[in-house]
């Protein structure tokens, strides 16, 4: 096995780098939930990993991509790499990685075309002096072809500006068919999917196919009438996958781009990653990194990974049964409160910062957790006692959760009148009990 290193490509510019953040705190994950679906999270993974053994085979001197759209295929492709053992591939060398070609800043004036031609044409020219004919790739997402095009036109450029012919040119785009044409438009050519459908994709300007477009495979394209057309042997692949969930999905990698600057920002936002299965089935996870890095961790790890072997369990089980549904339905609000209180335990002094500066109202977890906490948070009372004002009793278990754990809270707030607290657990009688107590001590 290949040792991963901490950086496996080279940065343009050098310090808008990716860095795995650890989130200060873990009490928000329950707020940003990313729901993916099993068979989209197995595409993408299928074609993560057949573009890994592609790229192996190519053996190029220089793979391109782009933020932010190439970092969710990319950085699992590098993490395969390795199980490949293609430790020549990811020693930081061949990827680089560049601000999107689309984006409308610039850096030190230069536009983003400019600075990729800037930055490349030094790269082309060293591999020219060590007497090697420039093979490239490079790998972006898309769904009318337009990234592709982009790159294509980006790295001719690139090749015109370091005086370099005949670079052999491979162009990997991953396709987005869920927001695809899947009728012929003006100056689009078809690719014939494996079940019989087209989509249709917009070719390079100036660049003619040779042959029919179908995914996962190479077609040469030629450009007769163009003065650069010697520059580059150029072959384009369209990797197809139904719906790429991660497509400017900034919250769910936890990579914000900076227009202005062309760059990229690591967020580090908590979150859970919920997955749907077509059984019906259910898996929420949640951790102590951002949701970004454990998707691209998951997407970077091998089938025979336990946390892929546990996914494929759950997708080979039967179809939920009638009981087995109304069971997940009854507790689902027991099992958010286990995950949530893991959550709230990450770190303790951040999560009772966040309550107290947060406006929201109280969630039913939030109050056991602050009934349970030393020292007792007595500031959030009147928080509390909002949650139990607003409590509908019986409407939903939510509420009536609210009243047992706001009085469980308050018992700790005025121990002096837990003598007098009428028997039972009768959620109204609770409830009124202790509004009758706060009110009472608000006066006082």
């Amino acid at each position: 096995m290949t040792k991963i290193g901490w950086l496996m490509y080279t940065s343009h510019p050098s310090d808008n780098v990716i860095r795995q953040v650890t989130p200060a705190r873990l009490v928000e994950a329950g707020r940003c939930v990313h729901r993916i679906r099993y068979e989209a999270l197995l595409d993408i993974h299928e074609t993560i990993s057949t573009l890994a053994g592609t790229v192996r085979n190519l053996s190029p001197q220089l793979v391109f991509f782009f933020a932010t759209g190439g970092i969710p295929i990319v950085f699992p492709l590098m993490r395969r790499l390795a199980d490949l053992d293609a430790g020549d591939l990811i020693d930081g060398h061949v990827f680089h990685m560049f601000p999107g070609l689309a984006w409308d800043g610039n850096i030190d004036g230069q536009r983003p075309n400019d600075y990729f031609r800037n930055e490349v044409a030094p790269l082309l020219r060293e591999t020219v002096r060590q007497g090697l004919r420039p093979k490239i790739v490079s790998i972006d997402t898309t769904y009318s072809g337009n990234a592709v095009n982009l790159a294509v036109h980006a790295i001719v450029d690139a090749c015109a500006s370091a005086g370099v012919s005949g670079a052999d040119v491979h162009v990997m785009g991953v396709v987005n068919a869920s927001r695809a044409a899947h009728r012929r438009e003006a100056n689009r050519v078809p690719l014939l999917l494996r079940d019989g459908s087209d989509i249709f994709v917009l070719p390079p300007g100036g660049y003619t196919p040779t042959g029919p477009l179908g995914p996962g495979s190479f077609v040469r394209f030629t450009s007769a009438g163009s003065a650069l057309g010697h520059l580059v042997d150029l072959k384009i692949g369209y990797w197809v996958v139904p719906d790429l969930f991660t497509e400017d999905n900034a919250e769910l990698l936890g990579i914000a781009a900076v227009h202005s600057h062309l760059g990229v920002d690591t967020t580090g936002t908590p979150g859970r990653m919920e997955i749907s299965f077509t059984n019906g089935r259910i898996s929420v996870e949640t951790g102590l990194s951002a949701v970004g890095s454990r998707l691209l961790q998951l997407l970077g790890a091998d089938r025979t990974s336990t946390a892929w072997q546990v996914l494929e369990q759950t997708h080979n089980l039967g179809f939920e049964t009638e009981e087995e549904r109304d069971f997940r339905e009854t507790t689902a609000l027991d099992h958010d409160g286990l995950l949530s209180i893991f959550e709230m335990d990450h770190c303790p002094e951040a999560t009772l910062e966040y309550l107290l500066s947060e406006k929201a109202p109280l969630r039913p977890v939030q109050i056991n957790w602050l009934a349970q906490h030393d020292p007792f948070p007595a500031a959030l009372t009147p928080r509390v006692v909002a949650a139990l004002r607003q409590a509908v009793v019986g409407s939903r278990d939510e509420d009536n959760q609210t009243v047992l754990e706001a009085a469980q809270f308050l018992r700790r707030a005025y121990p002096e009148d837990v003598l007098s607290e009428p028997p039972g657990s009768h959620c109204a009688e609770l409830q009124a009990w202790w509004l009758s107590i706060a009110t009472k001590h608000s006066r006082s």
